[in-house]
């Protein structure tokens, strides 16, 4: 390549520019050296390895091989594993890639894959790149008996998620660690959710994570489809731990037998501004919010509430009644910084009872304080101006 007399600052700059576009990268990086290396450093910072593709992984390896300063451009890893996947390229990748802020692997297959199928080259990889500095994101699906224990030498991850990385015949293989080497990772962002039914590995997941992370800086908790009493139990000590530094929590209820007395209480949780909750529509889930609401802080800015599953047309006056008493919770004086309130209605049965007179039927004090949306079907029904 030949040289370039534009000072590197510039050609940095020149290069930002145009950082989202691929295209103009790959031809601007063939200017020069100069050119080449800022370039190298945006067309490889998200890199997809699938172990379908045997041929690309090989040949993605070759570049490495030839160009070893190219491992550490690679910032953000999406790894797509499957049943008998047996490359013994993919483990030196992985132990190549030395600068990983991201990782996320996933099973896209209809069962999960147990962790005590991956190969044990694969496995090792995978241990190392999770123990290695600078690593702030970890996303894990479809994956099950994964060791837990490894997010406890996680010294810098931030952001947790786990989807179906357990079952009802999971046994979690713990690996060995040196104990007291490194602190534990101060989580900031946490997710876990499961389209498993009647299994206890939910609840497992919070028991092994309380003991493996520290959770007291948490800002962000994102929980779905509880519905055990254990895992009703488990998810209350992870609120409570992170009472001080919680401030978005997000429950998604996909079953309808919850009750008041198996209400998440939100009393301590001081400076929660935001909650989302998605739940089944019924008069006996609105009870269930009802008393999750009555247990929020005053701290609360913004509520989002989604309801679906379709709607028995006998209880249509039941959820009306419900929904106002609702309006009364929110519309106290207590919740003097609430700004906006989200009402989103995805059941084709409940259109009859949005009716031209629905907030004032059930929602007025709420509509008169200019802070209530209420969406049909993924369209605004009502929509009031809401302060920002």
């Amino acid at each position: 390549m030949t040289p370039t007399l534009i000072p590197q600052d510039i050609v940095n700059e020149i290069v930002e520019k145009i950082k989202s576009d691929k295209k103009a990268l790959k031809k601007v990086s063939l200017i020069s050296r100069s050119f080449c290396d800022p370039c190298r450093k945006h067309l490889f910072a998200r890199l997809e390895l699938d172990c379908r593709r045997v041929k690309r992984i090989k040949a993605f390896h070759r570049i490495l091989t030839l160009n070893p300063d190219l491992a550490h451009n690679p910032r953000y890893l999406n790894l797509i594993i499957y049943e008998g996947s047996n490359d013994k390229v993919l483990p030196l990748i992985l132990r190549a890639l030395n600068n990983l802020r991201s990782i996320s692997w996933q099973v896209p297959q209809a069962e999960p894959l147990s962790w005590t199928a991956f190969q044990p080259s694969l496995k090792t990889a995978l241990i190392e790149r999770l123990q290695a500095p600078g690593l702030s994101n970890i996303d894990i699906s479809h994956v099950t008996g994964f060791p837990l224990s490894l997010f406890s030498v996680c010294t810098d991850l931030k952001k947790l998620t786990l989807t179906d990385i357990f079952s009802p015949t999971c046994i979690y293989h713990e690996v060995s660690l040196e104990e007291n080497v490194r602190p534990k990772a101060w989580l900031q962002s946490l997710s876990i959710s499961s389209t498993f039914n009647a299994d206890h590995s939910f609840a497992r997941v919070f028991t092994h994570l309380l003991t493996s992370v520290e959770i007291s800086q948490l800002r962000q908790l994102h929980v779905g489809s509880v519905r055990r009493d254990d895992e009703i139990l488990e998810c209350q000590k992870v609120i409570e731990a992170s009472a001080y530094s919680l401030k978005e929590l997000t429950l998604i209820v996909k079953f309808t037998f919850m009750t008041p007395q198996r209400a998440f209480d939100l009393n301590s949780v001081t400076s929660l501004r935001r909650l989302t909750i998605k739940m089944a529509q019924n008069p006996r889930m609105l009870e269930w919010l009802q008393s999750i609401l009555l247990s929020a802080n005053n701290s609360l800015e913004h509520v989002k509430l989604s309801l679906f599953d379709q709607l028995v047309a006998e209880e249509n006056q039941s959820v009306l009644t419900k929904l106002t008493d609702i309006d009364d919770t929110l519309a106290d004086p207590r919740f003097e910084n609430l700004r906006s309130v989200s009402l989103a209605f995805d059941s084709w049965m409940s259109r009859p009872i949005l009716g031209s007179s629905f907030t004032e039927q059930c929602m007025p004090k709420l509509a008169s304080k200019e802070i209530l949306c209420v969406y049909w079907n993924n369209k605004p029904l009502f929509f009031v101006k809401t302060t920002s």
